[in-house]
Parts: C-alpha cells; sequence; structure tokens
C-alpha cells in the first residue's frame, strides 16, 4: 500500500458513518530529505456531503431535542434560541462542502525497491503545520457528539435555574450577539476570497506581515472587518491590535465586539487564537469545526481534538 492509499483509506474510514463523499483531490508538495528520509506534504481535499437529511438526524442536535424534552417548561421558555442552533446547523444538510486535510508522509528510502508500508510514516499536521497523529481527526463518536448536545442545553437550564431569566447570567442562554450588525457571513465569504493558497493569492489593499512574525491576525481582523465591524483610532490597518493575535482578541473582548465560547458555539464567521495565531472558523456543522488561516495557509481545514480541547480560545461575536 502506498502513502496515497494510505491516505484514502483513513480518509474512508473517517467518512464513512456521516458523509457521502463525492471527491478526494490530491496536491503533493516538493520532497526533501530528513533523517527519516524522504519527506513529503500532501493536501487532500475532500468534497462531501453530510448524510443526515436533516439536522435532526446529526448526534449533536439529537443530543439538544433529548435535553429540551426532559424539561420541557425551561425548553419553551428557550425555544428561539434551540431553533437558532438547528437552522445553523440545517443550513449544511443537501449541500456539498469543501474539508481540507495536510499531511506529512515520511518514507524509509533504504532499498526503495522494496517499499512497504511499515517503511511509511503518515502524520496529520495541524495549524501550524506540526506533526500529529492522524486519529487526531477522526470524527467523534455519536455518543460523544449526543453528550455535549445534551450538556449543553444542560448547562443552559442550570444557568437559568440558578441566577434566573433576568439575571447577567441567565441571559448567556440568549443568542450571542455581542455586535449585532455583523454579518458573519460576509466574514467567511471574504476568509474564501483571500486566504490562498500563495502569498500572492492576498488582497493587494493589505500589507503582507508574513516576513514581519506572521499575517494570521491581519488576516482574521480583515475577515472581521468585511464582516461589518468598525475600525476605529485603536483597531485599524497595520495597527497593533490589527496584526497582533493577542491584542486582537483582547480588543474584540474589551470593546464589547465578542465574548469567549465553547467551540461548540462557535460558527462560520467567528474566530479562534492560539498563543502565536489566529483563524477564522468558516464550519461547524457539529460533526466538524473548521477553520480558514494566513500563514499557515489553510482553507477549510478541521481542527484536531487536541487544538479544540485545549490549544485554541474561540470567540464569538454573532451566532445567528
Amino acid at each position: 500500500m502506498n502513502s496515497a492509499q494510505m491516505i484514502l483509506q483513513f480518509i474512508e474510514q473517517r467518512e464513512a458513518e456521516y458523509y457521502d463523499v463525492k471527491s478526494v483531490d490530491f496536491e503533493i508538495g516538493e520532497s526533501e530529505s530528513s533523517p527519516e528520509g524522504l519527506s513529503f506534504n500532501v493536501i487532500a481535499t475532500i468534497m462531501h456531503e453530510l448524510k443526515a437529511k436533516s439536522a435532526e438526524g446529526l448526534p449533536y442536535v439529537q443530543g439538544m431535542l433529548s435535553a429540551k424534552a426532559a424539561e420541557p417548561a425551561l425548553a419553551s421558555a428557550q425555544e428561539s434560541v434551540f431553533d437558532v442552533k438547528v437552522a445553523q446547523v440545517e443550513s449544511y444538510i443537501g449541500e456539498i462542502t469543501r474539508m481540507s486535510l495536510y499531511f506529512n508522509v515520511t518514507a524509509n528510502t533504504n532499498g526503495l525497491t522494496g517499499l512497504t508500508e511499515k517503511d511509511i510514516q503518515l502524520y496529520a499536521l495541524d495549524s501550524t503545520d506540526n506533526k500529529v497523529a492522524i486519529t487526531e481527526f477522526n470524527t467523534p463518536s455519536f455518543k460523544t457528539m449526543f453528550n455535549q448536545g445534551y450538556a449543553n442545553v444542560e448547562r443552559t437550564f442550570m444557568e437559568i435555574r440558578e441566577a434566573g431569566e433576568n439575571s447577567a447570567r441567565g441571559r448567556l442562554a440568549t443568542p450571542i450577539s455581542n455586535y449585532d450588525s455583523y454579518d458573519r457571513l460576509a466574514a467567511r465569504d471574504y476568509a474564501y476570497d483571500w486566504w490562498g493558497p500563495e502569498d500572492s493569492d492576498y488582497n493587494p489593499a493589505y500589507s503582507n506581515w508574513n516576513s514581519r512574525g506572521g499575517d494570521c491576525a491581519n488576516f482574521v481582523s480583515q475577515c472581521i472587518k468585511a464582516g461589518g465591524v468598525p475600525t476605529d483610532s485603536t483597531w485599524y490597518k497595520d495597527s497593533g491590535p490589527w496584526i497582533s493575535t493577542s491584542k486582537l482578541a483582547k480588543y474584540m473582548v474589551n470593546n464589547g465586539y465578542a465574548t469567549k465560547e465553547s467551540y461548540l458555539d462557535t460558527n462560520a464567521g467567528n474566530f479562534a487564537t492560539k498563543p502565536g495565531h489566529s483563524v477564522l472558523v468558516s464550519i461547524n456543522n457539529t460533526i466538524d469545526v473548521c477553520y480558514t488561516a494566513h500563514n499557515h495557509n489553510h482553507q477549510d481545514a478541521p481542527f484536531s481534538s487536541t487544538e479544540l480541547t485545549s490549544t485554541y480560545t474561540f470567540y464569538v461575536i454573532k451566532n445567528y
């Protein structure tokens, strides 16, 4: 089995339960020598469609509905909130979407004529192109996603019971709208227009900061601006809060544009940061959460399981 077959086998296994795969295209990077042998990167672009015929067919939504059924009175009071979440997921049903998986292949080239599967090491690449186990990109189990949906609704109900519907904590149960004029899908579409794949494909109206520390926050700022967040005397093109990951997040929170939220509640057009890197979330269909970013130039790449649960902080400007 060669490396392409190994990657295809992995894709078939990860996609089997929740997606119909329409096509898989490969882009193979230049090879280079390493102590382990010959090494090269591969981008696998998958066009796929959710198998579910409605949002209610997905485990996360099923968990939400099950929790709602257990607390009908509270659920009724929050019906509009749940309708928003289900409608967001419903927008992916029946749509063919893209996902890009990034791999590194390292082959022990001692005796190429006898190269076998055991001579090939297959890694996945995370959002900053670190090698990680390919299992980091498996889809969660049905039980895990069901429980996430159930727990999210339970948490909302608990906040209402403990704090009261009119308290500050009770208002956490409402749809997140820190800046009502934000068009999160316009932000996402801007990301699609200007993500790359080459640096020469960046929007020429803005500076390219890749040679001066990285262009990731600069790109996310452009996306957020395209979504409608206004510039001011602090946050503007090439300013510190515009091009710095930590300063961008701090500015958006302190000025009331964004709040920290779970990745489960962070949908397309919102953003995420980890130390030294910023990305725009471009897909969240409850099975996969994907991002689009500069430096490293990635489009609709899924976060690894570690990135979702412990590496990134997720921020929501608007979720409906």
